[in-house]
């Protein structure tokens, strides 16, 4: 009888076996990742998507009042209470609860509202921060920012709340420096440049470390921000519009639109888009 051996594979074949499996894992991981930074991406689009229907449904259910970016903004008024727009929303977002919680009576940072501050509401979350801590000095974090002015290319016009989400309940004083009032709210009907062509919100999404004590908190009119630079060209340390996303950072307009705006965007174009009432509309379009 004639015995037959089983032949092994030689240390060449495995070689070149282990070769061809480094090659595909090379071709197939670029493709991995890619997918997996789009799902992020397409997340990231439905969370900002959500916070901009939330001003819809605020504006809706306010006589068409636009929330406030911030209320009583502490950098403008002493001992202001220094609230965010992305508290006032909390009954639209399905935070009804959370928002009962809230002593509006005092400010973002007293006491009285440290445990409904340092919750963690994911919509206000970019996935591509995922590492990120969601709560930093006791207070839950937000990586989307509203956008209370520009000074882009070089807007002059109500000085740095030419936006639409600008900073109420501050004193308004004239020439002589005495206080004559406080900032109301807008309405829809003083955003002349139309809703759709209105920026109000945009991602201000990187790592904690480059931000100041409050300056990314849900609650804190401290995530409200003028607009300076072009897209992820704002120096690490200031409240600009950036991402982590590869080419760009979302965008959200008074029509709850959300839109991914590219990193080579022109000054100009980025201006017109912030301003309410310039009158700039032909300056771009979707």
């Amino acid at each position: 009888m004639v015995s037959r051996s089983r032949k092994a594979f030689t240390l060449v074949e495995l070689l070149v076996v282990i070769a061809i499996i480094g090659v595909l894992m090379g071709l197939l991981l670029p493709a991995v990742q890619a997918a997996r930074s789009a799902a992020r991406k397409s997340v990231c689009q439905n969370h900002l998507k959500q916070c901009a229907v939330g001003i819809e449904q605020y504006i809706a259910a306010h006589d068409g009042q636009i929330p406030p970016g911030g209320f009583e903004y502490q950098y403008l008024m002493k001992g202001g209470k220094n609230f965010a727009w992305s508290m006032y929303i909390l009954p639209y977002i399905e935070q009804g609860t959370l928002y009962q919680q809230i002593s509006q009576d005092h400010a973002f940072n007293a006491e009285q509202n440290a445990e409904a501050a340092k919750m963690v509401i994911p919509v206000y979350l970019c996935p591509e921060l995922a590492k990120a801590e969601s709560v930093v000095g006791g207070m839950g974090q937000t990586h989307y920012g509203a956008v209370s002015g520009t000074t882009l290319p070089e807007k002059t016009k109500s000085g740095d709340m030419n936006g639409a989400m600008i900073f109420t309940g501050t004193p308004i004083k004239n020439s002589f420096g005495r206080v004559t009032g406080q900032s109301e709210p807008l309405t829809y009907s003083d955003v002349t440049d139309g809703m759709g062509f209105t920026l109000f919100l945009a991602e201000d999404a990187r790592s904690n470390e480059h931000y100041a004590y409050g300056d990314r908190a849900w609650i804190s009119a401290n995530n409200v921000f003028e607009v300076a630079h072009c897209v992820n060209r704002g120096p690490a340390d200031d409240n600009e519009i950036h991402s982590l996303h590869t080419g760009g950072a979302h965008a959200a307009f008074g029509d709850a639109s959300v839109r991914f705006l590219g990193e080579n965007l022109s000054r100009e174009v980025l201006g017109a888009m912030i301003t309410r009432d310039f009158g700039d509309l032909g300056a771009y379009s979707f």
